[in-house]
């Protein structure tokens, strides 16, 4: 199974996790997000990260997928996602995202790069550091379990 292949199929969120700068692990969605990761052969992906907190069923939309005020918040505060194309740096131990669409307005790069390792039936994820307070750099971690 070459590299690529690994990375096919669907991934779902088993931890999402950082540490703090006291060496503390920290939920940025809750010990209990959950989400989804795809990657296909075509070379595309999408993920979905939310909180644990709210049931799909309590999200109310109408036919015309208009939202309610309190529904448009829970998704802005509480969900992301995003999709587009993927490749892979072998050396490095790198998946690069390139970003087409996105929940995240502010995102400032089209490119999200993600170092990867594979633990048995687990893909795991790593951001590059970002700033925990003020002076300290520490990566995201992104536990993915295959799913199918």
């Amino acid at each position: 199974m070459n590299l690529k292949e690994k990375f096919i199929g669907t991934w779902e969120l088993e931890d999402f996790y950082m540490y703090t700068q006291k060496g503390e692990r920290f939920y940025p969605f809750g010990a209990q997000a959950k989400g989804i990761i795809m990657y296909d052969s075509n070379d595309y992906m999408s993920v979905i990260i939310t909180r644990d907190n709210r049931s799909i069923e309590s999200v109310q939309t109408d036919l015309l997928g208009e939202l309610s005020e309190e529904d448009q918040q829970f998704l802005k505060n509480n969900a992301f996602f995003y999709a587009g194309t993927f490749n892979l740096k072998e050396k490095q131990k790198i998946v690069i995202h390139n970003v087409q669409l996105t929940s995240l307005p502010n995102a400032k790069t089209p490119q999200f790069i993600r170092y990867y390792e594979f633990k048995e039936d687990k893909l795991i994820l790593s951001t590059p550091a970002v700033n925990v307070g003020s002076t300290t750099k520490k990566p995201i971690f992104l536990v993915w379990k295959r799913f199918l």
